[in-house]
């Protein structure tokens, strides 16, 4: 039986895909999600915490006499991509030129159908324009905007507060940041959540837990600290036998507030998190751990670390 075309095209761009992202961990993910890959830049041979997810989509060819290329995409997809706080980057595979494009999904919808269509949320679906200057040929021009993407995805998620005067050319500046907390208790816990999210991206791992421990003193009893919680336990390497025994007990009681709560989506999250270290715990004497299962745990941590940020309302 001859493949379909479908098919052979679906094949060619993956491989596209991981030919031009050879040196940078590329995993791919199950397409019913309509997500393709998950992406981590590995720079100087070092695996880094800038991730992305790539929707992948093939043609047989592309008119290069037009400036952009049109592409037409279900709103309720752009709206779920909106949700996730890491970019997603759409990438159009030319099989005949064998080349490929690309569009940052969360970016454009903020730059063109926020601004222009107040009611764009409410169509069926939407047509984007991808430049053709956006080729996927410099891998160094999109791993700046994979960085800068997710600086902006991570002001967007909190970008609904009240903020004192001056902030907006703050923002980026943790240390000129961390000078406004203060005033208002919801506001501050808020803010430190930002401010966790920049020390992260600068990989001060101990600013980050001080950040988060700062909110999980407070000990509120409310859903900000359940996000409090699972900062603390994303902040931590379950591989280390003194600190898996902390973590377990963290998720107990993220388990026990989640459950007073009524907060089904944390109860079930901590209840997966007491099995995993209770496992971990299992095993953990026996075992001796490469530097690849290191790698995977912290791809892992660095995933669940973006849900208490992505959760902050």
């Amino acid at each position: 039986m001859k493949k379909p075309r479908e098919h052979e095209l679906e094949s060619l761009s993956e491989s596209f895909i991981l030919k031009f992202f050879s040196s940078w961990v590329c995993n791919k993910l199950n397409p019913d999600y309509g997500l393709n890959f998950k992406i981590t830049i590995v720079r100087k041979n070092e695996v880094t915490q800038d991730i992305f997810f790539v929707q992948l989509k093939a043609t047989d060819g592309i008119k290069k006499n037009l400036e952009f290329i049109d592409i037409d995409l279900d709103v309720k997809h752009l709206l779920n991509f909106l949700k996730i706080p890491l970019p997603v980057i759409l990438i159009l595979y030319d099989a005949e030129a064998e080349s490929g494009y690309w569009l940052n999904f969360q970016s454009y919808c903020r730059n063109n159908f926020d601004k222009k269509d107040s009611n764009w949320k409410k169509s069926k679906y939407k047509r984007l324009k991808i430049p053709i200057s956006n080729e996927l040929n410099d891998r160094n021009i999109f791993e700046t905007e994979i960085k800068n993407s997710i600086t902006k995805n991570m002001c967007v998620f909190t970008d609904s507060l009240s903020w004192d005067e001056g902030y907006d050319e703050i923002l980026p500046d943790s240390v000129k940041l961390e000078k406004l907390l203060g005033k208002n208790e919801i506001d501050n816990i808020k803010r430190r959540f930002h401010l966790t999210g920049l020390y992260f991206q600068q990989g001060d791992q101990e600013k980050v837990y001080d950040q988060i421990f700062k909110i999980y003193k407070q000990n509120r009893q409310d859903r900000y600290h359940l996000q409090a919680i699972l900062g603390l336990i994303t902040c931590q390497n379950p591989l280390q036998y003194d600190i898996n025994d902390n973590l377990h007990k963290l998720s107990i009681e993220g388990i026990s507030l989640a459950e007073i709560l009524n907060e089904t989506f944390y109860q079930k999250l901590f209840i997966f998190l007491k099995n995993y270290f209770e496992y971990f715990k299992l095993i953990l004497p026996k075992m001796e751990f490469d530097s690849s299962t290191h790698q995977q745990m912290d791809q892992f941590r660095i995933l669940m670390f973006y849900l208490p940020l992505s959760q902050v309302q």
